[in-house]
């Protein structure tokens, strides 16, 4: 009663439409099923990623939004090989009519595998060698690593390599096995490194026991020997040591005399010839 008595002292205003403003806030979605595949080694934190079957919860029912990953970035820590490694996500978007109500959460808990590049040696070939009763085999090796990284610190060791026939016996290109090839170095762990495959060389028959082996240049020079005097000998000539001995042509026979044996090659072609001198 008292402000109805004094009500010509007051003046009552409207208030503004704008006095009090609400602030709508974007609900957040989770992201489910988004995989991080498994990579080889390739000297980088790249992490793939797999939304084939990601999905998006807490949307209000009937909201059409979508997972957008095409600006998505993902990373490891490091380059290195390992398992079950932290994956970091960022820039996943969300598509659709009411993707700007919701904001999507990155996901934390992602992880995935960088398995071991795998790393071939080039420059690796085996020797023909003649019988001698053992496996043995000999390498030409200018031996290289394939496949490295650029500037990745990865080395070849070569100090425990060993090489082997199957066998002893005489053949031609018979397989030959290679082990102990080894790599070192700073990012060694990062690969894998397979033995040179597919290498053959042949065992050549065995030369007489009594033998000396001489060259030279056919139609011009002379060759002097000294055998057990009065022993016979054949000298064999072949313009190829691949060829079995048993295949050489017998080009002078003879007996040792008590002097030196002069023999001229008259032959008129010019590659180099190669001469077994074996005794009856």
């Amino acid at each position: 009663s008292g402000l109805a008595a004094n009500n010509g002292n007051y003046q009552f205003a409207q208030a503004a439409a704008n006095a009090t403003a609400l602030t709508v806030i974007a609900v957040n979605l989770t992201v489910t099923n988004l995989l991080a595949p498994d990579k080889v080694y390739d000297g980088t934190t790249n992490a793939p990623l797999d939304t084939s079957n990601a999905g998006l919860v807490g949307m209000v029912n009937g909201d059409i939004v979508t997972l957008a990953s095409s600006n998505a970035v993902a990373y490891f820590a490091d380059k290195k090989v390992g398992t079950n490694k932290p994956v970091t996500v960022s820039s996943l978007e969300l598509v659709g009519d009411a993707a700007t109500n919701y904001a999507v959460i990155e996901p934390t808990n992602l992880t995935g595998n960088i398995t071991p590049a795998g790393l071939t040696i080039g420059g690796v070939t085996a020797a023909d060698k003649p019988y001698d009763g053992t496996t043995i085999a000999t390498l030409n090796s200018t031996a290289f690593l394939l496949g490295a990284v650029s500037n990745d610190n990865v080395s070849l060791v070569t100090s425990n390599v060993t090489a082997s026939f199957a066998d002893p016996d005489v053949g031609t290109n018979k397989p030959v096995t290679v082990t102990g090839y080894a790599i070192t170095g700073a990012d060694a762990g990062n690969y894998t490194l397979s033995q040179p495959v597919g290498l053959t060389a042949s065992i050549l028959p065995p030369l007489p026991p009594a033998f000396t082996r001489i060259s030279m240049v056919s139609g011009s020079a002379q060759i002097k020997f000294t055998g057990p005097f009065g022993a016979n000998y054949n000298l064999l000539a072949s313009q190829d040591l691949t060829v079995p001995l048993s295949q050489w042509t017998v080009v002078a026979s003879g007996t040792f005399g008590s002097g030196p044996v002069t023999v001229v090659d008259s032959a008129t072609s010019s590659p180099r010839r190669f001469y077994v001198i074996a005794l009856q």
